[in-house]
């Protein structure tokens, strides 16, 4: 885990629990799909996990707004980078998801669920599942697609639509 300085945007630590920061760090490094936990002076502390997040913003803030975040990711116990030097992932499923980082912000993006992320041109990726459906042209596979519980586009075919599967995907921002 590595703690810093900071805050998670678009949270609020009232929905979070009342414990010691310290249990509150040690539990998140103990429960497998703990990403991230955010704290503050008064031991309210907010856990994040793998499956249930997609995206998350986490700013720098000055040691006097007492807030902190720890990160869960991988050192060797031999390994000690400086800060500025870190370069934060974190392996869950055997998916590797890097933290960007930007000026004083981390940004973390994965796809929902099990859908895999594909990387594109210019930093975007495409969050692709395939399904197997039933549909005779490319127009029907395309309704299948959007009527999924995550509304997505027709991204590839496997084989030919009728025989196979569709792959549907989404862009991730």
């Amino acid at each position: 885990m590595m703690k810093i300085f900071g805050k998670v945007l678009d949270a609020d630590l009232n929905e979070g629990v009342l414990k010691p920061n310290a249990e509150c760090v040690e539990e998140c490094y103990q429960q497998s799909k703990c990403i991230l936990v955010f704290m503050n002076s008064e031991e309210q502390c907010l856990s994040f996990y793998f499956n249930l997040t997609e995206k998350l913003t986490v700013v720098e803030t000055a040691k006097t707004d007492n807030l902190f975040v720890a990160f869960k990711t991988q050192f060797l116990l031999s390994q000690c980078p400086a800060y500025e030097a870190m370069d934060l992932s974190l392996t869950v499923a055997g998916e590797s998801i890097p933290w960007i980082k930007n000026g004083n912000e981390y940004l973390f993006k994965k796809c929902v669920y099990d859908w895999k992320m594909v990387p594109r041109e210019n930093n975007m990726t495409v969050c692709m599942q395939t399904f197997e459906i039933e549909a005779t042209s490319y127009e029907e596979a395309q309704t299948i697609c959007e009527g999924k519980t995550i509304p997505c586009k027709i991204t590839g075919v496997q084989s030919t639509i009728s025989e196979s599967g569709v792959a549907c995907g989404y862009w991730l921002l």
